[in-house]
């Protein structure tokens, strides 16, 4: 092979070096490239699985909650009203100023006991105001997660003389109701907080969806045993105010559907709602509170002498 041939091969060789260098580059980049994208695609597919399993969450706790009051009146029908009839009565007949007919009309004495689930709020000092402006005291079942929100307003609660009250720590019905462990860790981080917040150490609870609900993984059995053991009481509720989940309700509906229902009971534990979005529950409160006053009523807190009002009784479970 001559010189000038050698120089050729060499020059060829080179030239067939560089490119296949330039096509691994490229290549490298390329799947570079694909790498990143994929990385990328990854991380928007786990954020949308997220979202879309956080709101497959929300409307089941919706769905749940909206079950479980429904349930829960049901329940609560079966049980107590006995010769009182519907407790759906026709609101069409009753309007504020009525004296809601049932045995316990206007002229026999009640025992009224307002009730505020799911707070504290933005709403929560309102509400304080007007309870205080009408010298009433009330029973504030709060929830853990909102509480870590508002912790001035637990402290306001005590100190103006109203119960605070539990609520659970987080009211996700498929964390609290997962497991008996689960009910417990929460119950105990809620009252830890409550205690260390007021220095008051919480005795009352409510179950998120009643003692009656349907949607625990735990037979409500077994926690109702727990919060004997604990001596912790839990209190339901026989009227309600109709502001549980309905974003339409009005200021003239929760009047109306409290006094269907006060009427039928010697001892009315009334359900209303303190949360941001429970404006007109808080329109409404003033012109309740005055029409329960025109009975031979006392408003005032759950205590430890209040008669039990529980959709399933405590003393049915050992």
């Amino acid at each position: 092979m001559g010189s000038n041939d050698l120089h050729r091969q060499r020059v060829r060789s080179r030239r067939v070096a560089r490119i296949r260098k330039r096509l691994v580059g490229s290549l490298v980049a390329v799947l570079t490239v694909l790498l990143i994208v994929c990385i990328v695609l990854s991380y928007f597919v786990f954020s949308l699985n997220k979202k879309v399993s956080g709101l497959e969450k929300r409307i089941d706790t919706l769905e749940a909650v909206a079950s479980a009051d429904a349930q829960g009146r049901v329940n609560f029908q079966e049980r107590f009203d006995g010769d009182y009839g519907d407790i759906n009565a026709s609101l069409a007949t009753v309007d504020g100023n009525s004296d809601a007919s049932g045995e316990y009309g206007i002229d026999a004495h009640q025992d009224i006991y307002l009730t505020f689930d799911d707070g504290p709020s933005d709403n929560t000092e309102k509400i304080l105001d007007i309870l205080d402006e009408y010298d009433v005291k009330a029973t504030f079942f709060v929830v853990g997660t909102s509480v870590q929100k508002y912790k001035d307003m637990c402290k306001e609660i005590v100190d103006r003389g109203h119960v605070l009250a539990m609520h659970s720590y987080t009211h996700k019905y498929s964390s609290l109701y997962e497991s008996s462990d689960s009910f417990k860790k929460e119950i105990k981080k809620e009252q830890k907080l409550l205690e260390k917040l007021t220095g008051v150490k919480p005795w009352l609870f409510r179950f998120p969806g009643g003692s009656s609900n349907e949607v625990s993984n735990v037979p409500m059995a077994d926690l109702i045993s727990y919060l004997n053991s604990e001596d912790i009481t839990y209190f339901d509720w026989n009227v309600t105010g109709g502001d549980a989940t309905s974003q339409s309700y009005t200021k003239k509906s929760v009047i109306k559907t409290v006094m269907a229902d006060i009427g039928k009971h010697k001892t009315a534990v009334v359900l209303l709602h303190d949360t941001n979005a429970k404006m007109n529950t808080v329109a409404a409160l003033p012109v309740l509170i005055e029409t329960l006053q025109k009975r031979d009523a006392t408003l005032k807190a759950i205590d430890k002498d209040t008669p039990l009002v529980q959709h399933v009784s405590s003393d049915s479970v050992k």
